[in-house]
């Protein structure tokens, strides 16, 4: 008899157990994406660590997964909750206004979309024009304009040459006539202009290679490079349901 209701027992407390398990809520999931790029990977991590800190949901980590266009299919998609961006790529990817570099009404627009937007951030990581320090001396090199007059070299991203308000649009409102001008990735080309092999590259202008290569970035007084504003951009109604992660 103590045998049975020693199983009992068991029995008892083990359905118990089982039950509580399944009403246990579950706990949210916020799915964190980045952009491919170094830069993009280190900010995605940093919204990372800062909802898990918040403790209003278990973080979903999806770095590195792809350009903008990938990102926003995601979010189209649902598959995507918050992701760092940049006020020049909604401009020109999103909303398809280029020409838009106001961060207020960028805002505005996206919001109108469906989207929650938190920034500025507080950088500005836009296109520039890269040279060696010895060169931009050698030829007085100061601003964009300066390029003109040499079939100057050059091996500048994908991205770059593509954008509305990249390459194509630098040499005609500077007038330039350029040399050679290759694609590359972005590593290949800061190898490519240590090597001698391109006079300039494009540079994002928060690169640490800058740095690190002692480059000097040309002045852009025609603001042909449109501002690239750190944010946020989240699921709608992202706000509104995690305010302690969005705080």
């Amino acid at each position: 008899m103590t045998r049975r209701w020693f199983a009992l027992g068991i029995a008892l407390g083990v359905t118990a157990a089982a039950i509580g398990c399944r009403r246990a809520p579950e706990q949210p999931v916020i799915r964190v994406a980045s952009l491919r790029d170094v830069e993009g990977q280190v900010l995605g991590e940093i919204l990372a660590q800062l909802v898990e800190s918040a403790g209003e949901a278990r973080v979903e980590r999806r770095l590195g997964l792809g350009g903008s266009g990938v990102v926003f299919a995601a979010f189209g998609a649902g598959e995507v909750d918050l992701v760092p961006q940049y006020s020049g790529t909604l401009a020109e990817e999103l909303l398809r206004e280029p020409a838009l570099t106001d961060f207020a009404t960028i805002r505005r627009k996206v919001e109108a979309l469906g989207y929650d937007v938190h920034g500025p951030l507080g950088f500005n990581n836009t296109y520039g024009i890269g040279v060696k320090r010895e060169v931009a001396e050698r030829f007085g090199l100061r601003r964009i304009s300066d390029l003109g007059g040499r079939p100057w070299r050059g091996g500048v991203t994908p991205e770059f040459r593509e954008a509305m308000t990249g390459l194509d649009a630098m040499v005609s409102d500077y007038g330039l006539a350029l040399g050679d001008v290759r694609t590359m990735e972005h590593a290949l080309s800061y190898v490519a202009l240590a090597r001698g092999e391109v006079d300039f590259v494009d540079v994002y202008t928060t690169d640490a290679t800058i740095r690190r290569q002692d480059l000097v970035v040309l002045d852009d007084p025609l603001a042909v490079f449109v501002r690239y504003e750190g944010l946020v951009l989240a699921r709608s109604g992202f706000a509104r349901r995690y305010p302690r992660s969005w705080a």
